[in-house]
């Protein structure tokens, strides 16, 4: 059924006063989730050793790495957008100055010598496995949870036949990972289900989260008004999932 006028601005207007994402910070979303495999934060921390020096690829605001920082003796977070790196900074507490440095730095081409890290991270950007391997010490170990294909579906749905997400196929890179002479020692998959219990947190995610193209409220008001109808359930919540891969190998030493 078309959208009435009224209901379209309302839509319109509630999408575009959602506040742009900073950093990498989802804390304002209210949502829930049911229980998934593992942790990230977690599975970072049962790897690191007091003595290793850490690269962070894609760290955003720096939100995650302030951690696990307390496990390890020095952490180096770099991202392509300056804007994160800049927030980062911001958010970057003066006691650990001295242990977490922020850069801007390509996810595909890090300008750092061979071996210069024990251990490498990235949680959702770009991986490219020769790099990751030639910056990784021998022994090193790669943590890497990457999004997957599924992952919230039916807010991505609508717009798939606009564009490509482009992202990376877990199996691919895992099986690359390997022909480098990479030990696999640990890779494993979830889809759960994930619930905006708000429309605004459903919005927010929408602004948000990257899709196959940007959304326009004006030309794409249907679209948004589609997903608001086909998630809500009988508890007045918004009902999704949350599609995760997690990959992680040692290099050869």
């Amino acid at each position: 059924m078309p959208l009435t006028s009224a209901e379209r601005s309302r839509i319109i207007a509630a999408f575009n006063a959602i506040d742009p994402l900073e950093g990498w910070d989802w804390s304002r979303l209210r949502v829930r989730r049911a229980t998934a495999p593992w942790d990230y934060i977690e599975i970072v921390r049962s790897l690191l050793r007091p003595t290793d020096h850490v690269l962070d690829i894609g760290t955003g605001g720096g939100e995650k790495l302030i951690g696990y920082v307390d496990h390890c003796a020095s952490v180096v977070g770099i991202d392509s957008d300056p804007e994160m790196i800049k927030t980062a900074n911001e958010n970057l507490p003066p006691d650990l100055a001295g242990r977490i440095s922020f850069q801007v730095g390509d996810a595909n081409a890090p300008e750092f010598e061979n071996e210069s890290f024990d251990t490498v991270l990235n949680r959702h950007s770009v991986v490219n496995p020769v790099e990751t391997v030639r910056v990784l010490r021998p022994g090193g170990t790669f943590v890497h949870q990457n999004v997957g294909s599924q992952n919230l579906k039916a807010l991505v749905d609508p717009w798939r036949d606009m564009g490509d997400l482009e992202l990376q196929d877990a199996l691919e890179l895992r099986d690359q990972f390997v022909a480098l002479g990479c030990e696999v020692l640990d890779f494993r998959e979830y889809d759960v289900e994930y619930v905006f219990l708000d429309e605004e947190s459903l919005l927010f995610q929408l602004k948000a989260m990257p899709m196959p193209v940007s959304i326009d409220a004006e030309r794409d008001a249907e679209l948004i008004a589609e997903v608001i109808e086909s998630t809500k359930g009988p508890d007045g919540a918004f009902h999704s999932n949350e599609h995760r891969f997690l990959t992680v190998v040692r290099r050869a030493g």
